[in-house]
């Protein structure tokens, strides 16, 4: 009988700091960056995603498109890319990564990114709006894809949002209960620790 096949192990990984709308992360870990995206026109509002992504040595991803023309993504590689060894492949074409230089490309043709080098390849990759876009159709597709990220009934994103809800949740039950343990420790020390009686003149 052959040998189970070795699980599977997380290739691309990364860090959010926009999701159709500003998130914790880019707000607070990264406010220089984002500030600097909100200075660019192309970037304003942004459309989808804002992302540093880390890649393994010795791993790729996934060819995949974003079969949704109305963004194109640059992205902008940030430690362990030699010009060389780690890069982007978009169809037929493949670019490497340098660090500080950016790489626009069109999301919705294949694409998939590689890593032939030693050490992690760093890279930050941010949506932007494609240059055809109106200004009415940014608000609108930006109203739209945020409301879709939000939409609690979407087979998507019901799981985290029912998560992120009830630790929300549960989080206020017990800062109630602390307050209500709290109160009752100071009545408690203010009657004389609920054991004595109280002497009245």
């Amino acid at each position: 009988e052959a040998p189970p096949p070795p699980p599977l192990t997380e290739v691309w990984s990364q860090l959010l700091l926009h999701q159709a709308s500003p998130l914790a992360t880019g707000v607070l870990r990264f406010p220089r960056t984002m500030r600097i995206l909100d200075k660019y026109k192309a970037a304003r509002p942004l459309p989808r995603n804002v992302i540093i992504g880390r890649l393994p040595p010795g791993k790729k991803t996934e060819p995949r498109s974003d079969l949704q023309n109305f963004a194109l993504t640059v992205q902008i590689p940030l430690r362990g890319c030699d010009g060389v060894s780690s890069g982007l492949v978009v169809g037929n074409h493949r670019v490497p990564w340098t660090v500080g230089e950016p790489i626009v490309f069109d999301p919705t043709y294949s694409y998939s990114m590689f890593n032939d080098g030693s050490q992690d390849a760093y890279v930050l990759h941010v949506d932007f709006w494609h240059p055809d876009v109106t200004v009415d159709e940014r608000q609108m597709l930006a109203y739209f894809w945020m409301l879709w990220q939000q939409d609690k009934y979407h087979p998507s994103t019901r799981s985290k949002f029912t998560r992120r809800v009830n630790f929300r949740k549960e989080l206020a039950r017990k800062e109630r209960e602390e307050r209500r343990k709290k109160l009752k420790r100071n009545n408690d020390k203010k009657d004389g620790g609920g054991g004595g009686s109280i002497a009245r003149k």
